[in-house]
Order: structure tokens, then C-alpha cells, then sequence
């Protein structure tokens, strides 16, 4: 049977609040996964299963690294050419268990790079995307702290650039409508955008 709502993706650069906008939307009835992944400090309401196969998309690429904080960047190419040089079983046996949950919600800021390779598998049509950006200095300040990685300002604003250029890429390539939040708006005008996303994936959420 169909669910009634339609699934969600969240995409964005990370260290962006996307846990905290995850974990709201969930109290909507959407599924994320059998078991997420939990940092020290908080619960990133990220599938890892989709981390699993979004690192391993980033291997086949040939992009070495496990998250794309790096400069240059995934190959958005490559990762696009995968859906023709790879086996699908795995991910397509993700998506099908994924339905069987329906609706069923992604976050992974892997995925501004990833859903380029994904969009050939699951059904856009029946799929909301949330674009989530933050202030890059608050990121950059994030990543210091929490990650404690001595990044320059200008290399943090490069890599954020980057995922937000892939993610809008995306959705501009399949003329796809999408909700832009922004973290701080979420956090100052709080009724106004949470009445932007109710409207949007059609809820009734609420922060109280």
C-alpha cells in the first residue's frame, strides 16, 4: 500500500542542525532506519545502512575519503556513472526495505553528492527534498569544536559551497521543487518556517 505522505531527503553540507530538523520531522511518522548513528554528543538520526552505502559509492567513485569534507570534491560524474558499472542488488534491496517502511526519511550529508546516483533508483515523484544551509562561519565554528579539525574558514567555506553546488545541481537537473530552510531562521522565526515545512511535506508539526 502506498503511504499517504510522501518520502523525505534532507540534503546538507552537515554540522548544518540536520539532526535536530530529522528528529523533528520524525515525530511526523517517518521512518529512518532500524539503527542510526550516534556520536558522543548526539544522536545523528542518520540510517546506517544509507551511511554504509553512501561511503561505499564514494569508494567506488574513486573519492577516498568517507565524508566530503575534503577538497576537490566527489566526482559527480563518477558517482553517476556507478549506476551502470556497479552491482545494484545491495542498493536496491535498501530502497525496497526502505518502502516497505514508507514514508521513510533520509539524512546524510553524503547524500549532496550520492543522490545523483540514488535518483536512478528510487521514485522522485514520490519524494519531498529539504535543502538545510547554515551560516558558514557557524559551521566552520562547529567544526572546530566539536570535530576539533583545524580547518581554515576559506577551506570550510569551499567544502560547504560545494555540497550546496552538488545538492542544487540535483534538483535543478530534475526540475524538482524543493524547501530551502535555513538553520538560524529555524531557530529565530520557529512558528513561520515550521508552518513553511508542515505545509510543505503536509504535517502537523509541532516544537512543543
Amino acid at each position: 500500500m502506498k503511504a499517504n505522505k510522501e518520502n523525505i531527503i534532507i540534503l546538507t553540507p552537515g554540522l548544518s542542525g540536520s539532526s535536530v530538523l530529522t528528529a523533528l520531522i520524525k515525530k511526523g511518522g517517518y521512518w529512518n532506519g532500524e539503527k542510526t548513528s550516534i556520536l558522543p554528543f548526539y544522536d545523528t538520526h542518520e540510517d546506517i545502512e544509507l551511511i554504509k552505502f553512501n561511503k561505499l559509492l564514494f569508494k567506488s567513485s574513486g573519492y577516498f575519503w568517507e565524508d566530503p569534507g575534503e577538497i576537490p570534491p566527489p566526482s559527480i560524474e563518477k558517482i553517476k556513472q556507478l549506476f551502470d558499472s556497479i552491482p545494484l542488488t545491495g542498493y536496491l534491496d535498501y530502497v525496497k526495505n526502505c518502502e516497505q517502511k514508507a514514508p521513510w526519511l533520509w539524512k546524510d550529508p553524503r547524500l549532496t553528492y550520492t543522490i545523483h546516483f540514488w535518483k536512478q533508483i528510487i521514485d522522485l515523484s514520490n519524494c519531498k527534498f529539504i535543502l538545510l544551509t547554515r551560516d558558514p562561519m557557524q559551521t566552520w565554528t562547529g567544526t572546530i569544536l566539536r570535530l576539533r579539525d583545524p580547518i581554515s574558514y576559506k577551506n570550510q567555506k569551499t567544502i560547504f559551497n560545494n555540497c550546496i553546488n552538488s545538492a542544487v545541481q540535483f534538483l535543478d537537473e530534475e526540475n524538482i521543487s524543493y524547501l530551502h530552510l535555513r538553520f538560524e531562521d529555524l531557530l529565530i522565526h520557529s512558528k513561520e518556517n515550521i508552518e513553511k515545512l508542515n505545509a510543505y511535506i503536509n504535517c502537523n508539526l509541532s516544537v512543543e
